[in-house]
């Protein structure tokens, strides 16, 4: 049975954070994983423009509509 929206989020988040924190290249990281560089490049990148977005609407004053 395969993983929930959600699960597979968790899953990438924790993976770019484990890349992120090795110090390594994307491309050796990946293989080192046995992982695809273009699906962790593809994760890194939505998990980086929600968490922008997220603060975005923070950042926007409540009474403004």
């Amino acid at each position: 049975m395969g993983m929930t929206m959600a699960e597979r989020r968790k899953y990438w988040k924790k993976q770019v954070k484990s890349w992120q924190a090795s110090g390594m290249s994307m491309r050796a990281w990946s293989k080192e994983q046995g992982l695809s560089e273009k699906n962790l490049s593809r994760w890194k990148r939505k998990l980086t423009a929600e968490a922008s977005g997220l603060e975005e609407e923070h950042q926007t004053p409540p009474d403004w509509h």
